[in-house]
């Protein structure tokens, strides 16, 4: 099927690693010129580097916590590529972990840089998407923005958050040719969760990184997931940065235009399996 993206331009934030490199090599293998942005130089010239192999990419390095910092990776973005067609707000972080941890200091920080960011670039680019008649707003939500707990309220909130500011974003410019949706995101096998959570699962049950993903997948939890079975899914096993992708691409195209206002899930079925 072709998706009608070729020729199109992509912003895709915190896509130096993780599920946004993914995302963004995904968007240019369609024909998606993409800019690649995030804080770290290095990986950012690498993932350029490994997209220019099959399609077009250029590095845009900026913050997105302050005014000035989203404004100078927007304005950078349209000066590399002309405009921008599709904004992927994938830039966020986990939080601080534990309610007692949370200062009001605290939650504003995580607002501030998982949700008001996002505002900050929808701000800055979706108008001239809307007097072009055409765009796509895409925000990277979380299962964990479905249900809470005391462990990383902070983060829980802030993707709520990113989910209704997607049906906002919606309201406001759908009619003019541009949709909004968000990703309600489940647990993806990026390289921070194999460094990280497969191997001090695989330490704990002294098995090996398949079988840790496998229980971490069905019913197991590390510290900071306090309760028993908070990672799990129905596929017993994580996302593949592909699988990503391939919804990314979808909701980017011309076969979406009746998508709009809408929270995919790209869980595994994780969001019902999960109930603390």
């Amino acid at each position: 099927m072709d998706l009608g993206l070729r020729g199109k331009r992509a912003l895709v934030t915190g896509s130096t690693s993780g599920i946004g490199e993914g995302i963004a090599k995904g968007l240019a293998r369609e024909g998606v010129s993409v800019v690649v942005t995030g804080r770290n130089q290095e990986n950012a010239d690498r993932v350029v580097r490994e997209i220019s192999e099959y399609g077009h990419a250029v590095a845009v390095m900026g913050a997105l916590d302050t005014d000035g910092g989203a404004a100078g990776v927007a304005n950078g973005a349209v000066a590399a590529l002309g405009g921008i067609d599709i904004l992927v707000n994938n830039a966020s972080g986990l939080g601080a972990g534990g309610w007692d941890n949370l200062t009001p200091d605290a939650w504003l920080d995580r607002m501030n840089s998982s949700l008001v960011s996002m505002v900050r670039m929808i701000r800055l680019l979706a108008p001239a998407m809307k007097e072009r008649g055409w765009g796509r707003l895409i925000q990277m939500a979380s299962t964990g923005g479905s249900f809470s707990g005391p462990d990383y309220a902070d983060y829980s909130a802030a993707k709520a958050g990113v989910m209704s500011l997607s049906m906002a974003a919606s309201r406001q410019y759908a009619p003019f040719g541009v949709t909004s949706n968000a990703i309600g995101c489940g647990t993806f096998r990026s390289p921070p969760i194999e460094e990280g959570m497969i191997k001090v699962a695989a330490e704990r049950i002294k098995a090996s990184p398949e079988e840790a993903e496998r229980w971490l997948a069905t019913e197991g939890f590390l510290p900071g997931f306090s309760h028993p079975g908070s990672m799990g899914n129905h596929l017993h096993r994580f996302g593949r940065m592909e699988e990503m992708a391939n919804v990314i691409c979808f909701l980017a195209s011309e076969r979406s235009t009746f998508v709009t206002g809408a929270v995919i899930r790209v869980d595994g079925g994780q969001a019902p399996v999960y109930n603390p």
